[in-house]
């Protein structure tokens, strides 16, 4: 059964730290493994800041604690049998031995110190006076073009926009930390208030319609120039003119009623006073004409 073990740290700390809510997400950003036991993997704290969880799928992870991310957990590959095979495997993996001397053989970094704390520093010019190789000096074995090329050696500048301009790990990193993390960006990028997904069929404001769809609904409508051209229209839409007679003419409401206000009321005694002496009533299909008294 394969074991996944990890410690987790104080900020800016070597103390390992234990009783931590801990969590375990794949790339799909699902929790996988945590202390609850209600999951199918369970995350053991060994009460020491160090934590083991068995059996977890063979896949890319990340380590949580709360709902942080662990910058330096990130991105965790769960070891196969191979991988470890690999990690076990002491021609690739060797242990520092300072009194070595073999091709084989690494030496720790005191060591490294120590044997460098014996050679030249750089404060000379490296001219072939100052460098004793036991022989004459002859530039054919003392190579000088090299320590002084500043296009090989350049001095750090953390002002410098050039390409051939050094920066220095406090700028990188402060440079790096202005830069979103890879959990912002899935939280934005999963974000479905901020991504939307394309429904043509949907009715709803939540809802995005295609180019595709739109330019169909728009084919639908009417043109600016169509709208125009209508209105425009003398023929159809005529303005009002209440002083006009023409057939063109169009009056009021107002100029309609006042017109007809102004005409004689027809009734039963204009037939008395032999006003209806030529009205003709039409009745039983005959024409009776009703004669003057």
């Amino acid at each position: 059964m394969s074991r996944f073990s990890f410690g987790i740290f104080g900020q800016n700390s070597d103390e390992l730290i234990s009783g931590l809510d801990v969590k375990i997400r794949d790339v799909n950003d699902t929790v996988i493994a945590d202390k609850s036991g209600n999951l199918a993997h369970t995350i053991e704290d060994n009460g020491d800041g160090t934590y083991y969880v068995d059996s977890l799928p063979q896949s890319l992870i990340n380590v949580y604690v709360g709902d942080s991310a662990q910058d330096e957990l990130q991105n965790i590959f769960f070891p196969t049998e191979a991988t470890a095979d690999h990690i076990s495997d002491d021609t690739k993996h060797r242990a520092i031995n300072d009194v070595g001397t073999g091709t084989t053989e690494t030496f720790s970094n005191s060591k490294v110190n120590t044997l460098l704390a014996s050679k030249s520093n750089t404060s000379h010019n490296h001219a072939t006076e100052y460098a004793t190789l036991g022989h004459d000096h002859d530039t054919d074995y003392a190579d000088i073009s090299h320590s002084g090329d500043n296009s090989l050696h350049r001095t750090i500048n953390d002002s410098g926009t050039g390409e051939y301009n050094l920066f220095s790990a406090s700028k990188i990193n402060t440079e790096l930390a202005l830069k979103a993390d890879d959990a912002d960006l899935t939280s934005h990028s999963g974000d479905n208030s901020v991504h939307r997904e394309i429904d043509d069929s949907g009715v709803n404001n939540t809802d995005l319609f295609s180019a595709s769809k739109i330019n169909t609904e728009l084919a639908l409508k009417a043109d600016d120039a169509d709208l125009t051209s209508h209105s425009g229209d003398a023929d159809k839409h005529r303005e009002i003119n209440d002083l006009g007679s023409g057939v063109t003419d169009v009056w009021s409401g107002n100029h309609i009623i006042t017109y007809i206000n102004n005409k004689a009321t027809f009734s039963s005694d204009d037939f008395a006073g032999g006003l209806g002496s030529d009205v003709t009533i039409k009745q039983d299909f005959n024409d009776q004409t009703i004669l003057d008294n």
